[in-house]
């Protein structure tokens, strides 16, 4: 339920349910939403000066949907492949993807582990991949996906994805003739312009959606591409003024996938805590992506 990690100043993913894996040595796929409980971020030494931030997944319907029409394509893909060959299918079968391009670039190699393990400790952890054929060729181009972010050159954005394969709003909405010939109006009005001024005015106001056709976390909106804000912690110890035991902590949340980011920018290594919530899927409180 306490999982402790030594974190130091980069940017660092963490992913729930490979911890859970390695210290429960129980397989936990990453398709689910984890309750957090919280986090706590201890500075033993007293040096730390600079802020540490946290970002999830969003918890949107773009991020549901996204993940689970990717999800459904990569089923699709494997099973055509697989139809013929169904001995192939792995033990340990899982969707898993990166949080966002940088993570893409890091691998989940460079992912968060618990305190006393390493990279040879842990068994096997990879993300899923596509794999399209070349138009005009035979040749296949194989990529990781990524739910944050715009494509690039290390994988596909999910959002990004999701979005353009979705129809547009109609803009305006609704498509209107004009008004103004409009004489069956015209044979009630009672020698006042109210009836076309009131029509010009139901044309002309709220037909257009309150939002952007962009996706909010396809690589465009908001430009920052972090993904939503969980919370961020400074950390003020100077010379002249150590902090010895300085300890912050952040309120819980839902993470999408179980992946966090955070932004470690205090200069020193800091022991950090994951509190998890007790529940029915295998010990913790979680729910299917499908359910988000």
């Amino acid at each position: 339920m306490r999982m402790s990690f030594d974190v130091a100043p980069d940017v660092k993913y963490l992913d729930l349910s490979q911890c859970a894996s390695i210290l429960n040595r129980r397989f936990y796929k990453q398709g689910i939403q984890w309750a957090v409980a919280g986090l706590t971020f201890v500075d033993s030494g007293g040096t730390a000066n600079g802020t540490v931030t946290i970002d999830k997944l969003p918890t949107t319907w773009t991020v549901a949907n996204a993940w689970k029409k990717s999800k459904d394509a990569w089923n699709d893909m494997n099973e055509m492949a697989m139809e013929f060959a169904e001995g192939v299918k792995p033990k340990y079968y899982d969707y898993k993807v990166h949080f966002d391009q940088t993570h893409v670039a890091s691998n989940f190699n460079a992912n968060l582990l618990p305190l006393g393990f390493n990279n040879t400790q842990v068994g096997e952890w990879l993300p899923a991949e596509f794999v399209i054929p070349d138009q005009g060729t035979t040749n296949v181009t194989g990529f990781n996906v990524h739910m944050i972010g715009d494509d690039n050159a290390n994988g596909k954005g999910l959002i990004k994805g999701y979005a353009l394969s979705r129809a547009l709003v109609f803009n305006p909405d609704p498509r209107t003739p004009d008004i103004s010939s409009n004489w069956i109006s015209q044979v009630f009005n009672q020698g006042t312009n109210q009836t076309a001024r009131v029509l010009d005015d139901l044309e002309s106001q709220n037909d257009a959606p309150p939002y952007d056709d962009e996706y909010l976390g396809a690589g465009v909106l908001p430009t920052s591409g972090d993904g939503e804000r969980v919370d961020e912690i400074v950390f003020r110890n100077t010379a002249d003024r150590p902090v010895p035991g300085s300890r912050l902590r952040v309120g819980g949340f839902t993470a999408p996938c179980g992946l966090i980011r955070i932004n470690q920018l205090s200069g020193t290594t800091l022991r950090m805590y994951v509190d998890l919530v007790p529940g029915t899927h295998r010990g913790y409180l979680c729910e299917p992506m499908e359910d988000m």
